[in-house]
């Protein structure tokens, strides 16, 4: 979650950034990591903490390379479940 924190802040997000991370790790189906250190991440893990990172603090703008490389095909098909109900919002 400091992760998440970090980027919150750093992109001048308003407002409760516990209750916009909750929302992504669920969207991301792993809500589990709020508790557990980046290190402690599996490789799948970490490429969706990232796209939280990316997508958190309300950006408007976000580009994307390749964000299910190295996924497992039911991981790949929630991240572009995800990216693509991000897109519809922004």
């Amino acid at each position: 979650m400091d992760h998440l924190w970090f980027f919150f802040k750093l992109k001048g997000g308003r407002g409760k950034w516990e209750d916009e991370a909750n929302m992504l790790l669920q969207a991301l189906k792993i809500p589990g990591l709020k508790n557990r250190r980046a290190i402690q991440l599996s490789g799948g893990e970490k490429r969706k903490l990232c796209l939280a990172m990316a997508f958190i603090g309300n950006s408007k703008l976000v580009i994307l390379d390749e964000p299910t490389a190295g996924l497992d095909p039911r991981s790949r098909r929630d991240v572009e479940e995800f990216v693509m109900r991000q897109k519809a919002k922004r």
